[in-house]
């Protein structure tokens, strides 16, 4: 499940790196003004893999997260919680996994995350916390990873009424029931791409950013942005991180 708002430059390769191990990719686009939709048609129509796309269309604009979401009420079709339960409505298979638009599978990580998939066919239903490493572009293309940024989440759970989400005070969160147990996908498996020149936070209502890792990203997304990337925070990682996550696929 992919819910994407203007990410033409990075839809392609999130969508390329993940074709070839989920059963269905379900795309749910918000209003993009930019080519996103083009490039994910093209991916349809092009891939081996891409009769797995199923695309759709979302009109309603959304309140930003922050003061904009807080004043929203959740059952509210500008609420990104009617968003996101409405986005998992479309989805047809016993797990679902909630990836992003800027989000890319790493080629080390293939063989593990799809023995994961398999794995959770059978047996008791598990939800599966997934971590993925922030890396930013510079101007000039160049990647850098920001050492130490790694994020995790809940982004595997049943595909089922019990597992929805709800509103919390600055953005939605999945409501699981007590019985589905989390588990942890141990390996870093993906990675979370930040554009300098690109308005990164374009969904957030406010810059008194609520959490540490929010303030983390803005002051790393700044001093990419700015230039001014010294090797005691960053790893240059070079131009072509994203094909080379493409290779052998």
């Amino acid at each position: 499940m992919i819910r994407v708002r203007n990410e033409q430059t990075k839809i392609h390769h999130c969508l390329r790196s993940i074709l070839p191990v989920f059963d269905e990719v379900v795309v749910l686009d918000n209003g993009s003004e930019d080519d996103t939709v083009r490039v994910v048609r093209q991916l349809q129509e092009r891939n081996q893999n891409g009769d797995r796309i199923r695309l759709f269309s979302y009109p309603h604009r959304l309140a930003r997260f922050g003061p904009e979401h807080r004043n929203t009420p959740e059952n509210s079709v500008h609420s990104a919680v009617y968003y996101t339960n409405w986005a998992l409505s479309h989805c047809s298979y016993r797990y679902v996994c909630k990836w992003d638009g800027d989000m890319v599978l790493l080629r080390g990580a293939r063989r593990e995350f799809l023995d994961l998939l398999t794995k959770i066919q059978t047996g008791i239903g598990r939800s599966w916390i997934l971590a993925g490493q922030t890396v930013y572009r510079d101007a000039m293309g160049d990647f850098y990873l920001a050492k130490g940024e790694v994020n995790s989440e809940i982004r595997i759970f049943p595909n089922g009424k019990r597992c929805r989400f709800v509103k919390a005070v600055d953005w939605e969160r999945l409501k699981r029931p007590f019985f589905v147990r989390k588990r942890r996908f141990a390996p870093v498996c993906f990675l979370e791409l930040k554009f300098a020149g690109e308005d990164e936070f374009s969904h957030w209502s406010t810059r008194d950013w609520p959490s540490a890792r929010k303030r983390r990203e803005w002051k790393n997304y700044q001093l990419v942005g700015n230039g001014h990337i010294d090797g005691a925070g960053f790893e240059r990682l070079g131009p072509t991180l994203l094909d080379d996550q493409l290779e052998n696929w």
